[in-house]
């Protein structure tokens, strides 16, 4: 179970290995819980949140103030895919860095898209 310094320590790692620019707003932070958004650019930022009494951990990618991927373990690990983040599919628990590593891939798509 990782403690939220960890969970912190992870996340700002592996964002600042991905991403060039980004801003961390902290929206809340105690000794058992962690939220914030993590400005990617105008329109995109990640979510972030945990709860390091029971683990559970929600990671989203937003775009245009939808989610647009991400991955959570509210009841079981599961994640929602970009081609249609309104489902749930189950996977088993991934690395704060795989997660962010494939945002990142999804942040990419989108620019590319868009020119």
């Amino acid at each position: 179970m990782l403690t939220i310094s960890e969970f912190v320590a992870e996340l700002e790692t592996s964002v600042a290995k991905y991403f060039s620019s980004f801003r961390f707003i902290v929206l809340l932070q105690t000794s058992n819980s962690y939220k914030a958004h993590i400005i990617l650019s105008e329109d995109g930022l990640i979510s972030a949140r945990y709860n390091a009494r029971n683990e559970r951990t929600d990671l989203a990618l937003i775009h245009n103030q939808q989610r647009i991927f991400g991955y959570d373990n509210l009841k079981l690990w599961h994640f929602h895919p970009y081609s249609d983040p309104s489902q749930h599919i189950a996977c088993s628990k991934p690395t704060i860095d795989q997660v962010i590593a494939e945002m990142k891939a999804v942040v990419e798509k989108i620019n590319k898209a868009n020119g």
